[in-house]
C-alpha cells in the first residue's frame, strides 16, 4: 500500500501516527551529538524539511515527550541506537511563523513578542517547577491572558 506525502505537513507526531511517507533520518541523530557544536544552523532552501527536522529533534530530545518519543521512533534507526542525550533536556519552541511584516514596526514587534510569550507558556505548562511561585496557580488554572500578562511584568520590570 502506498503512502500519502506529507506536503506542507511539519508536525513529525501528526506524520508518523497518521503513516504518512517519512523519510528516516534519525541516523543523523548521533552525528549531530557528536559533532560537537554548541550552536546549530540548519540551513536549507524552502520546503527542504528543516521545520521537520527541528520537530524530530525536539521530540527526541524533549524530557517532556519521553512517552511519544518513544512511541514514535519504535519502527526508526535510532530506536536501535539509542543516543546517550535521548529525552535529557528540557526544550522551548518559539514558532514564528505567522509574525506579519507589513504592519507598523510596533504591530510586528507585538506579534513577535506574543509568540515569544506563547514559547515561553507552553514551556511553563510542561515544567511547572520552573515556574515562579506567583505565576505558578495561573498556569495550573489554564488562563493564558493571566500567564502572559505575568510574563510580560516579569520581565517588563526587569528591564525597567
Amino acid at each position: 500500500m502506498s503512502k500519502l506525502i506529507p506536503a506542507a505537513m511539519t508536525d513529525f507526531k501528526k506524520i508518523i501516527e497518521k503513516n504518512y511517507a517519512f523519510v528516516d533520518k534519525t541516523r543523523f541523530l548521533k552525528v549531530y551529538e557528536e559533532s560537537g557544536t554548541s550552536v546549530s544552523m540548519f540551513l536549507r532552501p524552502r520546503r527542504f524539511g528543516k521545520t521537520m527536522f527541528t520537530e524530530l529533534l525536539r521530540y527526541y530530545y524533549d524530557i517532556a515527550l519521553r512517552e511519544d518519543a518513544d512511541r514514535l521512533f519504535k519502527d526508526r534507526y535510532i530506536a536501535s541506537h539509542s543516543t546517550p542525550l535521548k529525552n535529557s533536556y528540557y526544550v522551548i519552541k518559539f514558532d514564528f511563523s505567522g509574525v506579519g511584516s507589513d504592519g507598523s514596526t510596533d504591530d510586528i514587534l507585538e506579534g513577535f513578542r506574543d509568540k515569544v510569550i506563547n514559547g515561553i507558556s507552553n514551556f511553563l505548562r510542561r515544567y511547572p517547577a520552573f515556574i515562579r511561585s506567583e505565576i505558578r496557580q495561573k498556569v495550573s488554572d489554564g488562563n493564558l491572558n493571566e500567564l502572559n500578562n505575568a510574563i510580560i511584568g516579569y520581565y517588563s520590570d526587569k528591564n525597567a
